[in-house]
């Protein structure tokens, strides 16, 4: 009922079999014996076909776990993998050497060349014409013109001294030119009484002003005997 076909007979021997080769006549199928080879096991040696068979068969095909076959290859592959790391260091250093040759042989040329971009710069540098600054010279010009119709040290020194009575004595002067203004502070002292020195006082602003001087800030103290006073004045053109 159920049918079997076999198309085709591989015979092959083990340690166990019998020596005697069967007979095929009885099969209307394809029959083949594999040659055999000597197997040396337990000092005994043995002809057998079996094992050339294995050989012909694909490891990928045999029953070992993944990790096996693993092992298996990179035994086998392992002179292959070692020759070939071999020739890549080998490849790596030469290449490095030949680098560090060309890089040393390009070392004067490069310094040569930075010397040239040096030269060529500051040939550009000293080729660039001078800009002279008028401005500066205009100002101080135009600050020399205003100095000179500013009122000087000595005229300032003569008008506080023509408005000065004997009571008056000057402690400091301090004058300062900014521009187109003069500007000078006195400190000094009326040996007077109130009356006597705040008069004086009052007649030496008036002088300063009608000789041309502003006041800016003026300050006067009285003592029993004597009187403080500190003044702010300027000369300015418009």
């Amino acid at each position: 009922e159920n049918n079997i076909c076999i198309e085709k007979i591989i015979y092959l021997n083990w340690i166990d079999t019998i020596e005697n080769e069967p007979f095929f006549d009885n099969f209307n199928t394809d029959c083949f014996i594999f040659n055999d080879e000597p197997v040396f096991l337990n000092d005994n040696t043995y002809n057998l076909s079996f094992t050339k068979a294995l050989k012909m068969c694909s490891p990928l095909k045999g029953i070992a776990p993944r990790n096996g076959k693993f092992f298996y290859y990179s035994g086998k592959l392992y002179p292959c993998i070692i020759t070939i790391l071999i020739i890549l260091i080998f490849a790596m250093s030469s290449g490095s050497f030949v680098y560090r040759s060309r890089t040393a042989a390009l070392r004067p040329k490069i310094s040569s060349v930075r010397r040239t971009i040096n030269v060529m710069r500051r040939k550009a540098v000293e080729a660039v014409p001078v800009k002279y600054d008028y401005l500066s010279a205009v100002k101080f010009v135009d600050s020399i013109f205003y100095i000179k119709h500013l009122p000087s040290y000595r005229k300032i020194v003569n008008d506080i001294s023509s408005g000065l009575y004997p009571s008056t004595r000057i402690d400091d002067l301090k004058v300062d030119y900014t521009g187109r203004t003069m500007r000078a502070t006195i400190t000094g002292v009326i040996d007077a009484g109130f009356d006597s020195a705040y008069k004086d006082y009052e007649m030496f602003l008036s002088g300063l002003t009608t000789n041309g001087y502003s006041i800016d800030k003026s300050t006067f103290n009285t003592e029993i005997q004597d009187s403080e006073f500190k003044l702010n004045f300027s000369w300015s053109l418009k």
